[in-house]
């Protein structure tokens, strides 16, 4: 199996970042090494909603305290918000003229050392690159988000290589 240096560098990200994601919960059975059909079937759903920007069927898939952080490309920092706060960053997009309403592509997932915390990529139908996201799964619902842009620097330099388009 063929893995982009996206996917690779994610294994580093998730084992670097999922710490700051939270403290297991010994209530929540662990997400396995291999995510069981119910898991992977949620995750396709919220990507697909995620993406589409469709706060009413996202709702379906989130659990009432869900956050999500949303970092812009090239920035340390990311922005935290809600459910609701999602739904009207999207709401003020639209009114702009700048949703992007597009579904999305599941491309991969896998398990991270710590447990119900997820390393999602996907990508977005009609951009280039590849969306590298942690998923906190509670029960059979998403608890918490940090999304991570597409390297869409590197299309525009025309090398594949993200580490070499954000120098």
């Amino acid at each position: 199996m063929k893995h982009s240096r996206l996917t690779i560098a994610g294994f580093a990200l998730a084992a670097s970042v999922s710490a700051s994601v939270g403290t297991a919960d010994p209530t929540q059975p662990p997400v396995s090494s291999a995510p069981n059909a119910p898991t992977r079937q949620l995750i396709q759903r919220f990507v697909d909603a995620y993406t589409r920007q469709d706060a009413t069927a996202l709702s379906q898939f989130v659990t009432k305290d869900f956050t999500a952080t949303l970092y812009a490309p090239q920035r340390v920092a990311g922005t935290t918000v809600n459910a609701s706060g999602l739904a009207r960053s999207w709401q003020r997009r639209a009114y702009f003229g700048s949703s992007s309403n597009s579904a999305g592509e599941l491309v991969a997932i896998y398990p991270t050392p710590e447990a119900r915390t997820l390393f999602v990529t996907y990508r977005v139908l009609g951009q280039t690159g590849e969306h590298a996201t942690l998923v906190v799964v509670r029960g059979y619902r998403v608890a918490e988000i940090k999304d991570y842009p597409a390297s869409s620097g590197s299309a525009r330099s025309g090398n594949s290589d993200p580490a070499v388009a954000h120098n």
